[in-house]
This record gives structure tokens, C-alpha cells and sequence, in this order.
């Protein structure tokens, strides 16, 4: 059982969608009883990758404080996942306690240390009822970019290379990188580095033999 302030109230509100359907708050007794009407909504939002609708919703505690939000509708809650899980994922994020799967973890700390709202966010966390413990996706290992880009410059043909400096990239050997979850633009820097550094490195050598 529970010591936690527990939710008394759940007031969503779609903003986008179809116009039946909008503008129009719902207030539920609970998170769970939210979700599922954001799930019934969802069926009328976009597909994954094609948008989302704005949902706004206002959370009243038994103590009277309040939390408001934005939630990203999209079809069968892809993205977000419950209100609960959206939630958690939002606060643990400022709390120090997760890190986004695109952002590095040095990046993530400074940017946490920068805002400081961690203190607030885990005494948040431990003071009122989010709904139970969820799962929230587990961050990925970082990505070793320098490495990458020396691998994928060691697999170009000698006229790939050359292309490089023309901004070519041979998309059959770049696409293996990205279906690993390589952020495209950081790839093409790192093979850049890569190209520029071995450049460097035959003007040297022919140099020396002058």
C-alpha cells in the first residue's frame, strides 16, 4: 500500500482531430481511466511517423496541487504509451533518472545539472501517485561515431572516397550505420573527420618523400 498523494482527478482535452471530438474536456477518476479513453481517441489520430494530435490534461491530487501536461495522440498511443507512462517519462527526465535514447549521456547530465529541476523532480516522484511503476523504454548504448565513421570510410572504393568531397555518399553502405540507430547527419560528420584526416596523412607522406 501506498503512502503516496493519490490522483483525484484526470481532465483531458483534445485539441486536434476531428472536430467532434475536440474541445471537449473529459474528467476521469484515475490515470488508468484516462488512458483508456486516450486509446479509444488514438484510433482517429495519426499513424506513427505521419504526426500526432495535441491532447492537453490537468491532473488534480488529493491535496489539491496540480500537474498539466501535453500528450501526443497518436494511432494505438505509439510514442507516448500510457498517460502514466508518459508521465513518469517526463518527470524521471528531469529527475536525472532517464536519459532519451538520442541523447548521449554527458550531454543528458549537463543539460539536467543546467536546468535544476532535479531536486524538485524527485521529490515529485516521491510525494505523490503517478499510477504504479511502468517500464520505460531502456536507453540504447551509446554510439561509437568516430569508430563508425573510420569503419564505413574503410569500406568506400577508392571513387567513394573521392566523392566524399562532393558531399556523395554511397547509400548501400551507409544505410547498415542507420538501420543500427546512427543519426544520419552525425555519420556523415564523422566520416568527414575521418576522410580529412586521412587526407592529411597522404600529404604528409608525400611530402616526406620529396
Amino acid at each position: 500500500m501506498t503512502n503516496k498523494i493519490a490522483v483525484t482527478s484526470v481532465t483531458i482535452v483534445r485539441a486536434e482531430g476531428p472536430s467532434h471530438l475536440c474541445d471537449k474536456p473529459e474528467t476521469f477518476t484515475s490515470l488508468a481511466k484516462a488512458t483508456t479513453r486516450l486509446r479509444e481517441w488514438s484510433w482517429s489520430a495519426p499513424k506513427a511517423g505521419d504526426g500526432y494530435d495535441k491532447c492537453d490534461f490537468a491532473i488534480v491530487f488529493a491535496n489539491g496541487e496540480t500537474y498539466e501536461g501535453r500528450f501526443d495522440l497518436q494511432q494505438n498511443l505509439a510514442g507516448e504509451g500510457s498517460l502514466e507512462q508518459h508521465i513518469q517519462q517526463h518527470v524521471k527526465f528531469y529527475a536525472g533518472l532517464f536519459c532519451p535514447a538520442h541523447m548521449k549521456r554527458a550531454r543528458y547530465e549537463s543539460y539536467i545539472n543546467e536546468i535544476g529541476q532535479q531536486a524538485a523532480s524527485l521529490a515529485f516522484l516521491a510525494k505523490y501517485d503517478l499510477g504504479g511503476e511502468v517500464a520505460l523504454p531502456e536507453p540504447k548504448p551509446e554510439l561509437d561515431y568516430a569508430n563508425a565513421g573510420l569503419n564505413l570510410y574503410r569500406s568506400l572504393t577508392a571513387d567513394e572516397k573521392a566523392g566524399i568531397a562532393f558531399g556523395l555518399y554511397p547509400s548501400e553502405k551507409v544505410q547498415p550505420f542507420l538501420a543500427k540507430g546512427y543519426n544520419l547527419h552525425e555519420l556523415v560528420v564523422a566520416l568527414n573527420e575521418t576522410a580529412a584526416k586521412a587526407a592529411e596523412i597522404w600529404a604528409q607522406v608525400k611530402g616526406g618523400g620529396k
